[in-house]
């Protein structure tokens, strides 16, 4: 019998403890969590910083060959990606990142286009022509314009969630997002400060 009673005691504290953890109210604790990852005390988004050097003239104008660079790794677990940041990639089967500037983000509307009598294909994200940090249009020649042209058939011409479209500064091409298509979220290990 007092098996019984001792069952039926720890079955209601069990109850009163569940019912006390289910009607709390969430927004609590949400708030309180956004207000301190705010501040700049999360301790779950460690921020490394590393120098790095540029090899190459693929972000030429923008970087110079030789330029020391800030690299803070993991900056993007606790911040979005934007449209012009530029960031450390890594690319399966490359030793090193590459460095490359975030030209589309997820839900950006993009297309492939002729370029007309110049047999060159230029690239629109959200119905403007893309450019480099001076201004001047990407062109793409029949080769490099085949991926992103995929793309845009299999997407209907809408980057995806979690998909980023990368390229370098330099017009005349580089290792970018016309020879690996769509960049993946989780690849991209941080964003770039010039130094």
């Amino acid at each position: 019998m007092a098996a019984k009673k001792f069952y039926w005691a720890a079955l209601l504290g069990l109850i009163i403890i569940l019912g006390f953890l289910l009607f709390q109210r969430p927004a609590d604790f949400i708030d309180d969590s956004a207000s301190y990852r705010a501040s700049g005390h999360n301790s779950t988004c460690p921020i490394t910083k590393k120098i790095y050097t540029v090899r190459g003239e693929s972000m030429s104008p923008l970087l110079r060959e030789g330029q020391d660079i800030t690299g803070l790794l993991g900056y993007y677990a606790c911040h979005k990606v934007e449209r012009g940041d530029i960031i450390l990639y890594e690319l399966p089967g490359k030793e090193n990142f590459i460095v490359k500037k975030v030209v589309g983000i997820p839900g950006d509307s993009f297309a492939v286009q002729e370029g007309g009598i110049s047999l060159n294909w230029n690239i629109i994200i959200n119905g403007s022509l893309l450019g480099n940090s001076a201004g001047a249009a990407y062109t793409l020649d029949e080769q490099h314009h085949k991926i992103l042209s995929l793309y845009e058939r299999d997407y209907a011409g809408e980057i995806p969630g979690g998909a980023y479209i990368l390229f370098g500064d330099a017009l005349s091409g580089s290792l970018d997002s016309t020879q690996f298509g769509f960049a993946q979220k989780s690849r991209i290990m941080g964003k770039v400060e010039p130094q």
